[in-house]
């Protein structure tokens, strides 16, 4: 569920990472997803608790080649119901509030907007097209200034 909040990744997107599509080092470290929408392949940059948490996964976590999530949609389903559950049970989300997995992309948009991250490179990092960006000028999360990507949120 990180990847997918901390990255803006799509279900499919997420389950079909692999180690080597994780580069950590650098100074934009960066997540490369081969299996985007549309066969397309894109780039999107590290939030640093995801490269935290993948940085242990790797190191620690007996993550091989292959897959880092090698676990079926349904399976990814029942962790975002039971994170769900969790979370109203302590109070982070009303009861009877619908999240699902497309949330956490949004969510992901949302922050790199409202810390500058220009719409177009959001855009480029969910591999929307430009010309039909997933929000409209008055939707809560259109940025009222482009600012400069000086890092990631």
């Amino acid at each position: 569920m990180l990847p997918q909040w901390r990255a803006g990744l799509r279900v499919s997107e997420a389950l079909s990472l692999e180690a080597k599509d994780v580069q950590l080092e650098g100074k934009k470290p960066t997540l490369r997803v081969r299996r985007a929408k549309g066969g397309k392949e894109k780039l999107v940059p590290l939030h640093p608790e995801l490269r935290a948490a993948l940085g242990n996964a790797l190191a620690f976590g007996g993550v091989g080649p292959g897959r880092l999530f090698p676990v079926t949609r349904a399976t990814a389903w029942r962790w975002v119901k039971g994170a769900q559950r969790r979370a109203v049970e302590a109070g982070a989300i009303l009861p009877g509030k619908r999240v699902g997995t497309h949330t956490r992309r949004h969510s992901a948009a949302r922050q790199w907007l409202a810390s500058g991250v220009p719409v177009n490179r959001v855009a480029l990092w969910l591999a929307t097209p430009a010309s039909r960006p997933p929000w409209t000028p008055t939707s809560p999360c259109s940025p009222t200034t482009w600012g400069r990507w000086n890092g990631v949120p």
